[in-house]
């Protein structure tokens, strides 16, 4: 299955030149709310996450200071990006730039999101992701 199968647009990119940095080509995705992203370098999906409770550029905001403050600082925040996951991150885009996917979900409902990231974790199975259910960790 394929991201633009499950109603995702490619909204952006992810590269480590100079830095980690996630950023918008579609400068509306920026202010979608209740919406599923994923992240993807080559063909696999690496993470995918949920925006419920503000805009997208917020949440990509958090995940451009996470993640480099993981890589550059190599300090770890409860709650944040661990060092394990900056190091993959920092791996997987030493070798190709990666793609940043989003799809709204509408009319907003935050359960429905939360069905949706659920279904979309059991469908890709990406290994970024800390809650990945049992059937993908054995993958």
């Amino acid at each position: 299955m394929r991201l633009e199968d499950c109603g995702f647009v490619r909204v952006g990119r992810l590269t480590m030149h100079p830095h980690f940095e996630i950023s918008f080509d579609c400068k509306e995705a920026e202010w979608w709310v209740c919406c599923v992203y994923a992240f993807k370098v080559g063909n696999e999906v690496l993470r995918i996450g949920k925006s419920e409770r503000s805009c997208l550029s917020v949440r990509i905001d958090r995940w451009n200071r996470d993640v480099r403050r993981a890589i550059t600082d190599k300090i770890e925040v409860p709650g944040c990006t661990s060092l394990e996951e900056a190091a993959e991150w920092e791996k997987a885009l030493k070798q190709a730039d990666g793609e940043f996917w989003a799809k709204q979900i509408t009319p907003p409902n935050k359960e429905l999101l939360r069905e949706e990231e659920k279904r979309l974790i059991r469908e890709f199975c990406p290994r970024l992701c800390h809650d990945l259910p049992r059937e993908c960790r054995s993958t």
